[in-house]
Parts: structure tokens; sequence; C-alpha cells
């Protein structure tokens, strides 16, 4: 490729075969660039003439293609040495580390004078790391804290965790560093365990929402006056049996259900009528909180608000029924 630069005097050309390129050599590769406008050629300067670069053929290109792989493998190399040699290595010096401060910890535990070591740690990273506990912290947080003060927050909380679940697992301290290897390292311990505690919290959550809805049905009863009548004898629906009697280690639930099937003229033929165990009731009470689209404040808030209105229906006055009595008189009739 020719390309000509205009001069005061005359046109002088450029040979780009005459800068060499490096050819590729992995991360070492590099290209320059030059701009011809700002180099200033003499009227009676001649650049060397065209040359025709020579063809690139298959062979060649699978040469480049290979010599380039072969680069990336020796790179691969180098990555497994540094894992060997920092990681590899490193991640076991961790674990005994961990392993010798959690032996340090479980002396500490053994003590008699356990609070009075904790309580003068505490002050200590207070006074002299400006590091503060609470109450709530607990006391193997204190001792990493103590140990570990120069590393970040996050650093020591993943520590302090890994002492705790190890301490909960009752495990000796020369169990801990093999222990932390066979669970993949510290990291993926935090992350199961921190997995681990978000999934407790939120059947804790519908737990809670499940007792709520339950508690409000029952106190909506007051206000509905849709009946049914039914003599059949209600069976009860315990663990995976069904029984004519409940047995007195399953204790029924609140409610009694009814299945039934539309006849005609508001009427509902009744197909079966049973009452469940508590624990398959609170199931029940949890899916059907689900379909409530209110948080679980909101929700307290509207428990709270049926409840006072409840509570004033259900008032003695002086003289005569209370509301919810003369309530009940027209609903008879």
């Amino acid at each position: 490729m020719q390309n000509a630069i205009a001069t005061s005097a005359s046109a002088v050309t450029y040979n780009a075969a005459a800068f060499s390129v490096l050819p590729f050599a992995g991360y070492q590769a590099y290209v320059p660039t030059i701009k011809l406008a700002n180099i200033g050629c003499l009227s009676n300067v001649k650049l060397a003439e065209p040359v025709k670069t020579k063809k690139v053929t298959a062979k060649t290109k699978a040469a480049t293609v290979e010599q380039v792989i072969a680069e990336g493998l020796e790179l691969a190399k180098m990555h497994d040495k540094y894992c060997e040699e920092y990681v590899v290595r490193g991640n076991k010096a961790l674990y005994e580390v961990l392993a010798a401060i959690y032996g340090y910890a479980m002396q500490i535990n053994e003590s008699a004078s356990k609070d009075e070591i904790i309580k003068r740690m505490c002050k200590v990273l207070k006074d002299d790391y400006s590091i503060k506990t609470t109450t709530k912290t607990h006391w193997l947080t204190t001792v990493v804290k103590l140990i570990v003060k120069g590393t970040d927050r996050q650093t020591a909380s993943n520590y302090s965790r890994i002492l705790q679940v190890a301490f909960d697992e009752n495990l000796a301290a020369n169990e801990l560093a093999n222990y932390i290897e066979r669970r993949g390292g510290v990291a993926k311990i935090r992350a199961t365990e921190a997995a681990s505690v978000a999934v407790n919290t939120a059947q804790d959550i519908n737990k809670e929402r499940g007792a709520l809805v339950k508690e409000y049905l029952s106190k909506t009863a007051l206000h509905h006056y849709a009946t049914i009548e039914c003599n059949a004898e209600p069976t009860y629906w315990v663990g995976d049996a069904r029984k004519g009697n409940v047995e007195s280690k399953h204790k029924t639930g609140q409610f009694n259900f009814f299945i039934t099937v539309a006849d005609s003229n508001n009427k509902y033929r009744v197909v079966e009528h049973g009452k469940f165990s508590e624990a398959f009731e609170e199931q029940i009470m949890r899916l059907i909180a689900n379909t409530y689209n209110e948080g679980t404040d909101a929700f307290r808030a509207k428990l709270a608000k049926l409840t006072a209105l409840n509570d004033e229906l259900n008032k003695k006055p002086a003289t005569g029924p209370t509301p919810a009595q003369f309530i009940k008189l027209f609903e008879l009739a």
C-alpha cells in the first residue's frame, strides 16, 4: 500500500512495509501507531519502493494459531504454579491459624474466669483500638476481633462465623482445619450459613403470618351470618390418616372444614365435614396467608383494628344484650 505525502516542493512516496510490525506474542504484542501528517519530509528524500507482501497460506495461519495456543498454555502453567504456591498453601495456612484461634477460644470457654476475660477484651478493644462491642456480641466474635483487629470487618465476621459453626457442632480444635477444607473453605461455609439463616428467617415470617391469619379469620366470625347445618360426624384428618375419632397424641385445630359442591339456589351439598390436626391446620393457614397482599406490619394493624371492633361489640352494657348478642338475635331470626 502506497501513501502520498504532500510537501511544498514535490510528492514523496511512503512504503508501509518499511516499518516492521512485531509478530503476535501473546500478552507482549504491540503495534505502533504512526501519524504520517506529523512527519516532516525533505523534498529530496525518497523512501523505498513498495515491496510485495507474501501471501498467507493455510499452513502459516495454522502455525500462528498453534503458537497462540501454546503461549496460552504456558501462561496456564504460571497460574497453576501461583495457585499451588500461594492460594492452596495460603488457604491451608489460614485454616491452621483459625484452628489455633479456636483452640485458644476453647481454653477461654473452659476457664472459670471466662466472663472477666471477655469483659477485659471488650475494654481493650474499645480503649486501645476503638473497636466497639455490645452485650449482644457473641463471645467468640470478641475473641476473633482481638486477634484479627488489623483486618476489615467482613473478614473478621467470616472468621467469627466459622468458629461459631465449629463451636455449635462441638468440634475439637485439631479437627477444624480438615473440617473447613472438607466443606469447601471459609467463603463457602459462610455463604452456606448465610443462606440457611435467610431460609430460617423466611420460615419464621411465614409461620407468623399464618398465625396472624388464623387469629384474623377466627375474629371475623362475628361479622358473617351465613351458616351451615350438618348432622354428619366430623372426620379427623391427622398425620397421613383419616380417623373416626382423634387420638390423644394429635391435637386438633380450631376450625371445622367442609368440602361442598354447589347444588342450586345458593345451596351447597356437604360432601365431607372434617377437622384437621393442629399442625396440618397451621400449614393451611400459611398457604392462605400467601394470598393476602398486605405486608406483615400492615396485617398486624388490620388485625388490631378488628380486635378493637370486636371488643367494642362484646362490651357489656349496663342493661340489655351486648351489640354482638343483639346481632345474634337477628341472625337467628
